[in-house]
């Protein structure tokens, strides 16, 4: 401990214990270091379950032979030729059985690819099929007769506010509302009506009616509806979502353990993933 650092907490063996307490409590605590990752024992009936059981035989074959032809190179009378020549077939014999191992490794891994690609291909034809050519070709077709009806509707909301305008002001039947130059409209509630130099203008309730709704107001909610679908798409997961992805990605890792897959993920993931193998709760 520096001098200044002494000086600070009185000099005295107490305050340098708290000047190390203190700098103990200050420190960033440490992750626990992740256990390295080990190999899993070979899953039975697995291409390298049976590769392994015959270099095994293999191994063993050898060491009988080795260990006889030893004993007769050290002057052991004992060993026989028939043992000689038997050890030795018991060699070509795990010798072909390891061929054979080796052809049945190849076809099971041949088959698990072939599975994989199926899966894959399955998946992938899953994911298209949800929301497919045809599907969207009907969205988009129910989405230009929506607009079409719109743009009727819109049509006919103006064609009938021009005839009721047509109908309140025949023959003055219903008083014109005199507007004063300078002066806000003094509108009543319903329907009012005046003729601004051959523009007729139609009220209801304050609000102007002839032209309310028009091409402008289709234009408007499409911009509407994209910024509200781009908003969507960038929205930013919530940390609930965040943390049920990551609970998701850790029990689908748990899963691998005891395959030769668990030993390729990161350590991070095998961490991760500690907590959802079996017995981890016990």
């Amino acid at each position: 401990m520096s001098t200044t650092t002494t000086r600070k907490f009185g000099g005295t063996k107490a305050a340098l214990e708290r000047a190390e307490a203190l700098k103990a409590a200050a420190a960033p605590e440490q992750p626990a270091p992740v256990p390295p990752a080990t190999a899993p024992e070979p899953v039975p009936g697995s291409p390298e379950q049976l590769l392994a059981d015959a270099a095994a035989e293999v191994a063993e074959a050898d060491a009988l032979l080795t260990t006889l032809e030893r004993r007769v190179i050290d002057g052991d009378d004992q060993v026989q030729p028939e043992q000689i020549e038997h050890a030795r077939g018991l060699r070509r014999f795990a010798e072909l059985r390891k061929q054979s191992a080796e052809k049945k490794a190849a076809k099971l891994r041949q088959e698990k690819a072939e599975q994989k690609r199926l899966a894959a291909l399955a998946e992938a034809r899953r994911l298209l099929d949800e929301y497919s050519p045809q599907r969207i070709a009907a969205k988009v077709d129910a989405a230009r007769t929506a607009l079409l009806e719109l743009h009727r509707a819109i049509g006919s909301h103006n064609d009938n506010a021009r005839q009721a305008w047509a109908v309140l002001s025949a023959d003055r039947a219903v008083p014109a509302t005199v507007s004063t130059p300078g002066r806000p409209v003094q509108l009543p509630e319903g329907l009012a009506w005046t003729n601004d130099h051959g523009r007729p203008i139609l009220w209801d309730d304050g609000e102007g009616v002839i032209g309310r709704y028009n091409d402008n107001t289709v234009n408007s909610l499409v911009k509407e509806v994209k910024a509200q679908w781009h908003q969507e798409s960038n929205r930013l997961p919530t940390n609930e979502e965040i943390q049920a992805g990551r609970r998701n990605l850790a029990q689908a890792d748990a899963r691998l353990y005891g395959t030769p897959a668990w030993v390729e993920l990161p350590a991070r993931r095998q961490a991760a993933a500690q907590a959802f193998l079996p017995g981890a709760g016990a």
